[in-house]
């Protein structure tokens, strides 16, 4: 029921997330996803009722929750515990998990996409996204 889950609610210090998301839509990023740790943040549309959280999943497509307004984790009722592990290393610190990301997938841990360029792949992440997120 939503009493439990609400009580497995994590608090995580997620302002440097949100910070990171919001520099992403202010550059024009419309649909902002962000991959690292084995999960995949993805900004919730502007319209409905859960308007400025952010959504959780695994790399599987998996949905584990969501980040809510205030930015306190709620997990849904099929959570993984690793979210809340791969959460907090995030929230420690973002451009770094994404660059581990790049370097360890070869794939951009903003945008997805595969770096070609011999200098985003040892960086970890191109520099359009660099810029547009950090």
């Amino acid at each position: 029921n939503a009493k439990a889950r609400d009580e497995t609610s994590t608090e995580i210090d997620l302002s440097a997330v949100k910070a990171m998301f919001e520099k992403a839509f202010g550059n024009g990023k419309r649909r902002p996803t962000y991959r690292a740790e084995g999960i995949v943040i993805s900004r919730a549309p502007d319209t409905g009722k859960t308007a400025g959280s952010l959504y959780v999943k695994t790399a599987a497509d998996l949905y584990q929750g969501k980040i809510t307004p205030e930015m306190i984790f709620k997990p849904s009722y099929s959570a993984v515990a690793e979210t809340t592990v791969a959460l907090t290393a995030i929230a420690a610190d973002p451009q770094d998990a994404a660059v581990r990301y790049g370097r360890e997938t070869g794939s951009c841990g903003c945008c997805g996409r595969e770096l070609t360029d011999p200098k985003s792949i040892a960086a970890g992440i191109g520099p359009i996204c660099e810029a547009n997120w950090f």
